[in-house]
């Protein structure tokens, strides 16, 4: 799966229009609660926790199964599968939620 073309964003980004957040920039942080995206994007962050930017949902899919797990987590699959990724999931509890989404 490749990233979707750039002309796909210009529909969103040229209302710049927000989540409604006040506070919110593409630079900053935001807040928990806002996603400082125009509506139809996502927001995606690092590992730490910070904002990285905005995408479009099936290029923030594409975005989240490529980016590293923070230290301490793993990446969980249905099946096993790198198309269905479900997330990062402390090592602790993998094996229980590998189970979960992969029942024998």
């Amino acid at each position: 799966m490749a990233y979707q073309d750039a002309q796909v964003y210009a529909k969103y980004l040229k209302n710049k229009i927000t989540s409604g957040c006040s506070d919110c920039n593409q630079s900053s942080d935001c807040p928990e609660e806002c996603s400082c995206c125009p509506p139809g994007l996502v927001a995606i962050y690092n590992s730490d926790g910070k904002h990285e930017g905005c995408l479009t949902p099936s290029d923030a899919d594409l975005h989240n199964e490529s980016a590293p797990c923070a230290a301490g987590f793993v990446k969980l699959y249905k099946n096993g599968d790198p198309n269905t990724f479900l997330g990062c999931v402390g090592q602790d509890e993998f094996v229980a939620l590998y189970e979960a989404v992969n029942p024998v």
